[in-house]
């Protein structure tokens, strides 16, 4: 039996799930990332980023090789509309196909739990493969909190207010959206303007408590890496020499802004990973 870390992009599976994959890998479990949207513009240095980073945390990738959204699709080619474009503008047929191959390969691999983000940050690619886990059938199914968008307090209660999940958890509200803007070194990588004009308002309003809901999600899995397994995600982090300057410029940061989100979540100094099931009425 193995598990799959299902990786919009080719760095996503290490950014949030790099603690449950050296987990498995002391306990000998195999872990397939499968990268979805693996290619297009600068592909071929980001694949060879991904062998790199997986010797240094362990995993075997496998690259699905559909288009980045740029690449694929001309409604979603500025940061506002891949941040911002509506997944209904997204054909059921194409979540399908990625669906399915996604089947296939666990069929493959022999896949018993697959990890899926979900979609917190709203990057188009990141929603499109969080509605394909909820096609899903007969593999079980859960979902992680993408990083580092999640890190931004609101991103999370956003992103369940607008797939209409009901949590457990407490609320973050538009203040704290508001009060943490710029704290976070990846806010680098979002939309131009995303903290002074519409875009701001635009991550705001999605925090929004829905009238009726769709389900309810509850975390089944809580991991909170030791400080030795912050290293070495770290580590891996920087074979991702195309994104990293962006993300987490250096390990302090990558501390301090990973500490700071745990800090406004719970109180506590420390890096946790989070992995949530969706139950849908």
């Amino acid at each position: 039996m193995s598990i799959c870390i299902v990786s919009p992009h080719l760095d996503d599976a290490v950014l949030s799930c790099g603690t449950l994959m050296q987990r498995m890998r002391s306990d000998g479990i195999p872990v397939v990332v499968a990268n979805v949207f693996s290619k297009g513009t600068n592909s071929d240095n980001r694949q060879a980023e991904e062998h790199r980073v997986l010797k240094v945390i362990g995993g075997q990738p496998v690259f699905l090789n559909e288009l980045d959204a740029p690449d694929r699709d001309p409604q979603f080619v500025t940061p506002d509309q891949i941040f911002f474009g509506a997944i209904d503008d997204v054909p059921n047929s194409f979540i399908d196909h990625v669906a399915s191959r996604l089947k296939d390969l666990f069929e493959a691999h022999d896949i018993q739990t697959a990890y899926f983000p979900l979609g917190a940050g709203n990057h188009i690619d990141h929603r499109i493969v969080h509605a394909a886990g909820r096609k899903i059938k007969g593999t079980d199914v859960l979902f992680y909190e993408d990083r580092p968008y999640v890190l931004w307090p609101g991103i999370l209660t956003g992103r369940f207010d607008t797939l209409k999940l009901g949590t457990d958890i407490p609320r973050a509200d538009r203040g704290d959206m508001i009060e943490t803007v710029g704290q976070f070194a990846y806010q680098n990588l979002l939309p131009k303007g995303a903290f002074t004009d519409s875009a701001l308002e635009k991550y705001i309003s999605q925090i929004d408590r829905p009238e009726t809901l769709n389900g309810h999600a509850n975390i089944a899995m809580s991991l909170t890496a030791t400080e030795v397994e912050v290293k070495v995600i770290y580590e891996a982090l920087k074979e991702y020499d195309s994104q990293m300057p962006l993300i987490f410029p250096d390990f302090d940061i990558f501390k301090s802004n990973s500490f700071a989100h745990e800090r406004f979540r719970s109180g506590e100094d420390i890096y946790c990973e989070r992995y949530w099931k969706v139950r849908e009425f």
